[in-house]
């Protein structure tokens, strides 16, 4: 969610087990990081509401896209290219809902995420927690 920084994003890329970045002619388009259901010390809030509906699952926590390159079929490319990795459990994404990130939740229905449920971060910015199984 918007509002993290570099620390924050240390913290991600140290327990990240899926990295994948989007270059075009040596300029970043964008990033995506995810990890397991194994990695609860991170988000434990969100581990914790996601273990009341699941008993694992694939987090995909954050994908990035460079203003230059949104609209312009990155996080469609990015996103096949992620749910085409062989996994044995679901993959659980998280969007802002208040206010709505359109071009996520655009997304998640392009690629038949359903809604799982509705939460509210610690933060108060209300979110979708989407599934694709």
């Amino acid at each position: 969610m918007a509002g993290w920084g570099r620390r924050d994003y240390e913290l991600f890329l140290s327990e990240a087990e899926l990295f994948f970045v989007a270059i075009h002619e040596d300029e970043l388009a964008g990033f995506f990081i995810g990890y397991s259901c194994e990695r609860r010390h991170f988000e434990p809030w969100l581990h914790a509401e996601l273990a009341r509906h699941l008993d694992a699952y694939m987090l995909f926590e954050q994908m990035c896209i460079a203003p230059e390159w949104a609209h312009r079929g990155v996080g469609s490319r990015m996103m096949s290219s992620m749910l085409a990795l062989d996994r044995s459990a679901p993959v659980i994404s998280e969007s802002a809902r208040v206010p709505l990130n359109t071009a996520s939740t655009n997304l998640h229905r392009k690629f038949d995420f359903t809604p799982l449920v509705e939460l509210t971060r610690p933060s108060g910015l209300q979110t979708t927690v989407w599934i694709h199984e």
